[in-house]
């Protein structure tokens, strides 16, 4: 009976030990991990090295599309400084003379200070 605890107890301690050891391993691991984000935060600005490489473009079939929804819209569209705004009655002139179906154009978003659209501009590029 005596060896029989003595091998309980010695199991219990054995985990008891891998299991502090894990911890504290663990513990130095996430300090070290933390300390070198904070250190590549603070030397190399990741936050400001993000950019985005190209504006996209989109061809004008896609903006005839957008123009066709513009009555839900709440912002106005402007193609090669042509302006379709939202009161545009689509079935009364031919877009077509505005835009060319087989160019493509260079989005830009206008927003305002609270990040609400105000303005979509396509230039032909």
């Amino acid at each position: 009976m005596a060896v029989r605890q003595l091998i309980i107890y010695v199991s219990t301690a054995f985990i008891f030990l891998s299991a502090v050891t894990f911890s504290v391993t663990s513990f130095n691991i996430v300090e070290k991990n933390y300390d070198l984000i904070n250190q590549l935060e603070k030397e190399k600005g990741i936050h400001e090295n993000v950019k985005i490489p190209n504006k996209p473009v989109i061809n004008g079939y896609e903006i005839v599309q957008q123009i066709y929804t513009i009555y839900k819209l709440e912002y106005p569209i402007v193609v090669n400084g042509h302006r379709f705004t939202p009161d545009f009655d689509i079935t009364e002139v031919d877009i077509s003379l505005y835009i060319d179906m087989n160019e493509e154009y260079e989005l830009t978003i206008d927003r305002d200070s609270s990040g609400n659209i105000h303005e979509i501009s396509y230039i032909n590029t």
